[in-house]
């Protein structure tokens, strides 16, 4: 299942760009589903002075709008999805750290990329209506859901961890392995440096 994705995705930046209806058309007819994001996460455009196709929140609302008429449109189911990136809001400081360090100028200026409760994203799109709002949140995430098929990283049976070993365990003799197998391939491929120290 494909999903038109956030503001960086072909279709918002299309919408954007105000492409004529017919490269929409295209888009949205490509993508299984369209995908919404909450106003705060699209802030940031409002300051750029290179997307003059924002000038305030009530235009990213418009835009959102949109999605959700182009959905109904060409029958295709729209979805609130927040675009996580850290748990709680607090924990924004870790992205910023992270990018500080790439060097983003705008790193201090963290959209709230936070994973909602499912009232406060009804809380966030209610301009769309409560009915609308619960389909964008509720219904739709859960019919997609339902579509998809359950996987797991390891096949069934192939794994089985025992009760009577804790997992810290586990984790500090597979880092004890590891480092003594890289200990070893350190000494074979540096003999000298190994045997002065």
């Amino acid at each position: 299942m494909i999903g038109s994705a956030c503001e960086a995705g072909e279709l918002y930046q299309a919408i954007l760009r105000g492409e004529p209806d017919a490269a929409i058309a295209r888009l949205v007819d490509f993508y299984d589903y369209l995908e919404i994001q909450p106003i705060g996460n699209n802030a940031f455009m409002i300051k750029k002075e290179d997307v003059s196709a924002v000038e305030s929140e009530e235009d990213l609302k418009e835009i959102n709008r949109r999605i959700v008429k182009l959905g109904e449109q060409f029958h295709k189911p729209v979805v609130a999805t927040c675009d996580v990136h850290f748990m709680d809001p607090q924990d924004e400081i870790y992205r910023r750290i992270i990018m500080t360090g790439k060097g983003f100028d705008d790193a201090d200026e963290q959209a709230p990329l936070f994973l909602r409760t499912t009232e406060e994203m009804l809380e966030e799109f209610s301009y769309l209506g409560s009915e609308k709002a619960e389909e964008v949140v509720i219904t739709n995430p859960r019919k997609i859901s339902d579509l998809v098929e359950k996987i797991s990283p390891i096949r069934a049976g192939k794994f089985r961890r025992s009760s009577k070993i804790p997992t810290r365990h586990c984790v500090e003799s597979a880092t004890t392995a590891r480092m003594k197998s890289t200990a070893r391939s350190c000494r074979r491929s540096f003999p000298r440096a190994s045997s002065e120290s």
